[in-house]
């Protein structure tokens, strides 16, 4: 098992995840405001997961693994 760093990993994904975020409360009718909604999310995940998560070698890929 490969190891990610949450944070960092928000961090890199932030904007896309914001608009995802966004646009999924929106499609249920809620509006919001997208940046203290990943705000709090992120903040969420930092404290419900570790420093450092494991997660499978499938879902991780590194520059010098083959295409």
């Amino acid at each position: 098992m490969a190891r990610v760093k949450v944070e960092e990993v928000l961090d890199y994904l932030s904007f896309q995840l914001k608009r995802a975020l966004a646009e999924a409360l929106e499609k249920q009718g809620q509006e919001v405001d997208g940046e203290r909604l990943y705000r709090d999310f992120a903040n969420a995940a930092r404290y419900k997961c570790g420093t450092w998560e494991y997660v499978p070698d499938a879902a991780v890929e590194t520059e010098d693994d083959p295409e």
